[in-house]
């Protein structure tokens, strides 16, 4: 694992940018651990179904158990404690909906029975997007999170895009499986799904010597 160091951390706090390590984390959790962390939640009733093709579970000590190293190495560089985890699951987008793997599958069909957001009938789901809306409608929320974030890319790819101020967009960068970002709190950013994918998502309270930066 390559760690992020206080440097670092302090610098895209300073730029007001992400700072992206590659190949950051391997041990995320396969789909197939995620379908059995999926029934597990149930019972504890930790999963938010976001829409028709979104969930998270949240408030769940679980996910820090999958990202346990990677938390204790960010802590090395990062004071502050662990304020909350999520794991996030995407199965549709309009980017590409193919499930090769067989417990995505298993997870989306149980999502689909579990989710009392259903899929509009006027919305046609292909392997290579979506027809039905108007492609605005997928267009990823612009915001900015209240703390800073540890972002680690599970399976799958996420687009992100960070903005200016004035909602230009500054620059973009894709995250592949295992990578990761920091996300200095305030920073405006989008995150898309270009494929069905899990993710954690770790916010910190603040460590003063980067707040300060």
């Amino acid at each position: 694992m390559t760690l992020m160091t206080k440097e670092d951390l302090m610098l895209a706090t300073k730029q007001r940018r992400l700072h992206v390590v590659k190949n950051f984390y391997k041990d995320f959790p396969s789909w197939e651990e995620i379908n059995n962390f999926y029934d597990r939640a149930k019972e504890t009733e930790t999963i938010v179904y976001n829409s028709f093709g979104t969930m998270v579970i949240e408030n769940d000590a679980r996910v820090l158990e999958y990202y346990k190293k990677a938390v204790s190495d960010i802590s090395l560089s990062h004071k502050g404690h662990v304020l909350f985890s999520m794991m996030i699951i995407h199965f549709i987008n309009r980017n590409n909906n193919a499930m090769t793997d067989n417990n995505l599958s298993s997870l989306f069909s149980k999502f689909n029975t579990d989710n009392p957001k259903k899929t509009p009938q006027e919305l046609t789901i292909h392997d290579n997007g979506v027809d039905g809306w108007g492609t605005e409608f997928w267009d990823p929320a612009v915001h900015s999170d209240q703390q800073d974030r540890l972002f680690i890319q599970g399976s799958g790819q996420s687009l992100w895009k960070v903005f200016h101020d004035n909602e230009k967009i500054n620059y973009e960068v894709l995250l592949s499986e295992g990578d990761a970002a920091y996300i200095p709190k305030g920073v405006v950013h989008s995150v898309e799904s270009m494929c069905p994918r899990h993710s954690a998502s770790i916010a910190f309270s603040d460590d003063p010597d980067i707040a300060q930066s």
